[in-house]
């Protein structure tokens, strides 16, 4: 499916019941192509975090298309990888401090949802703390404390549920840094 408006989450419950939330979908996005191409069942849930508009496209539909059309197989092929490397960075990102993962996780969340404005790079996704925790692997409280930290910091700043960053540089540097040495 190809979402034409709103905003969803993808997610998945893990084997304590909790959410996990592995990524946010905007206009243009696409999910469910890999259940599309090899005909099993979705890897993870889509749940409408707004009112949705869709364009959902078939495998009986689509398989044809692509095989009399490679160029467009490479494209989903492409897609198929950037969504692979996304995962990748955010198995690693779990490895992190709760602090690198937060400022990773924030700079990640900017590059697919921000919007510079004169403030710094705002996040187009309005997310309770429980939600961002759900992405990040933490619990709320410990997003409260890290978006607070970060926010004394002066790297982000908190505007109503929406996040912007101030300072793209320094969270990176919190993002990288190694917390035994403080280095990066």
């Amino acid at each position: 499916m190809v979402l034409l408006a709103g905003r969803i989450k993808i997610t998945s419950v893990n084997a304590d019941a909790r959410e996990v939330v592995l990524n946010f979908l905007g206009v243009g996005d696409v999910n469910g192509e890999i259940a599309a191409l090899d005909g099993r069942e979705r890897t993870a849930d889509a749940v409408a975090m707004e009112a949705c508009e869709i364009f959902a496209v078939y495998a009986r539909d689509v398989i044809p298309i692509l095989i009399a059309h490679p160029s467009a197989l490479l494209e989903i092929v492409q897609v198929l990888c950037e969504k692979l490397r996304f995962a990748s960075a955010l198995i690693e990102d779990n490895t992190l401090e709760m602090r690198g993962r937060t400022a990773s996780g924030l700079l990640r969340l900017a590059q697919q949802h921000g919007r510079t404005s004169k403030q710094g790079v705002r996040l187009q996704l309005s997310l309770s703390q429980r939600e961002l925790g759900g992405y990040l692997g933490l619990s709320r409280e410990n997003v409260s404390r890290q978006l607070g930290q970060l926010k004394d910091a002066n790297v982000i700043k908190i505007d109503g549920s929406q996040i912007v960053i101030t300072d793209e540089l320094g969270l990176g540097a919190i993002a990288n840094a190694h917390p035994e040495t403080g280095r990066h």
